[in-house]
């Protein structure tokens, strides 16, 4: 069966070519195929320009956003140069005065003194003997929550009040080890927070070292 030019409808006896499943003669063929690259060449083309102008867009909206930050940047600068600076104080460092145990004549004019300083945590025993001091005995202990494994506030409370209330018994433990308190003193000083606990232990200290 004989087969036409698909583009110049000649007969095609012998020399035909086929292309794109389409038969040519020899002159369409070669027009066929530059049609075809002239339009690939020109889709191509269409695809560059596009791509370029989605560039030319998109840098478009950069210089628009990055020009828009920049204003918001000098509207903050200027609003922080209107709020005026606060004023630096400068606070002249105080020292803590010197704790006073014993007046300079006490202890110029007495040969054994002793200072006792408690509460329900500590007992701090000093003495001069001769003006000279020595810290006797300095003793702590704690009461935390940690030691009461996580009390509620109320049960941590009973505790505390418990500890306070063998407060004395702790002191009295401690100053009557050996080598803390001496037989005699010319002059005893008790300083607590608690008055009642200040009271018993003066009274200890008058019947024990007077």
């Amino acid at each position: 069966m004989f087969k036409s030019c698909y583009s110049c409808k000649k007969i095609l006896l012998f020399k035909k070519k086929k292309f794109e499943d389409k038969f040519y003669c020899e002159k369409c063929l070669v027009l066929a195929i530059q049609q075809k690259q002239a339009e690939e060449d020109r889709l191509k083309l269409e695809k560059e320009k596009k791509t370029i102008e989605r560039n030319k867009l998109a840098d478009k909206n950069l210089k628009e956003e990055l020009r828009i930050e920049a204003e918001k940047q000098k509207k903050t600068k200027k609003k922080k140069l209107k709020k005026p600076d606060k004023p630096i104080i400068v606070r002249p460092k105080v020292k803590p005065l010197p704790k006073i145990y014993f007046t300079e004549n006490e202890i110029n004019e007495n040969e054994l003194l002793l200072y006792v300083e408690i509460d329900v945590k500590r007992v701090y025993v000093l003495e001069w003997l001769n003006s000279k001091k020595r810290v006797v005995l300095n003793k702590k202990r704690e009461i935390r929550r940690t030691h009461a494994g996580g009390f509620s506030a109320e049960k941590f409370q009973k505790f505390v009040d418990a500890k306070k209330k063998k407060t004395f018994e702790w002191v009295l433990d401690l100053l009557e080890r050996p080598g803390v308190l001496r037989e005699r003193y010319d002059k005893t000083k008790v300083v607590s927070n608690d008055e009642e606990l200040r009271s018993g232990v003066e009274g200890f200290l008058s019947r024990r070292c007077q």
